[in-house]
């Protein structure tokens, strides 16, 4: 494929990184990064909303949304009025992770609310406090690209509470929009969750920092226009 191919996408600058050591070219590898529609998920100030926290995606390996609920276990002790809301299809560990809920005593704190339009999730971001996921390499070494929903969130003025993984690190710097902690970790994550509960000053300067870096470096029309050149580019020569 990299013989054959004219340019190699990457999705982000890990993925780059991982292409170059498989033995992509250097000269065709492109760093494309996609987002939201603005329009869609525009700002508001999230910093006064209750202790809930939102997760979003496919219940899936690399998204390890059974570590989520066992660091917002730990969130429990220090905020006890806290809220878990977890938005996602049923991928293999959906029961994992409501079985876990029952086990844990969990089910009147966690709501499994299936799978949302993009304006349901929406919604659901601008009355939420924080936006969490635990991404992690798998044992099988796959990795994600750039989660999606971390960018809606970002542009929705949410703060990320996430790990160092893949594209995550692109979007949400350390301290500047979010709270990151290494993969499997799940203590760090919970002091995360609960630093932005009690931190509201913290978490209205995150979700503003947030919003603005998605508008400026992370839009659907600037991964259009980067599509359009590469592939411009390509047909010319």
């Amino acid at each position: 494929m990299f013989q054959i191919a004219s340019a190699v996408i990457g999705v982000s600058q890990d993925m780059i990184a991982q292409l170059k050591m498989l033995g992509a070219d250097a000269k065709k590898l492109h760093l494309i990064t996609y987002g939201p529609d603005p329009d869609s998920f525009k700002y508001r100030d999230c910093s006064t909303n209750a202790n809930i926290f939102l997760a979003a995606g496919r219940f899936c390996d690399t998204k390890n949304p059974h570590l989520t609920i066992l660091a917002f276990q730990k969130v429990l002790k220090s905020v006890p009025d806290a809220k878990l809301i977890m938005a996602g299809g049923d991928e293999n560990l959906l029961n994992v992770c409501i079985n876990l809920s029952h086990a844990l005593s969990l089910t009147d704190k966690i709501d499994f609310c299936g799978v949302l339009t993009a304006e349901q999730i929406y919604q659901r971001m601008i009355k939420s406090l924080a936006f969490v996921q635990h991404s992690a390499t798998t044992i099988d070494g796959e990795k994600e690209g750039t989660p999606v929903a971390i960018i809606e969130a970002g542009a929705s003025g949410l703060p990320v509470i996430a790990t160092r993984h893949g594209g995550i690190k692109d979007v949400v710097p350390d301290e500047e929009t979010g709270l990151l902690s290494d993969e499997y970790d799940i203590d760090t994550m919970a002091a995360n969750m609960v630093r932005i509960a009690n931190d509201r000053t913290l978490a209205k300067r995150l979700g503003l920092a947030a919003s603005e870096r998605v508008n400026k470096h992370f839009t659907m029309k600037q991964y259009i226009d980067k599509l359009n050149e590469v592939i411009e580019m390509v047909v010319k020569k």
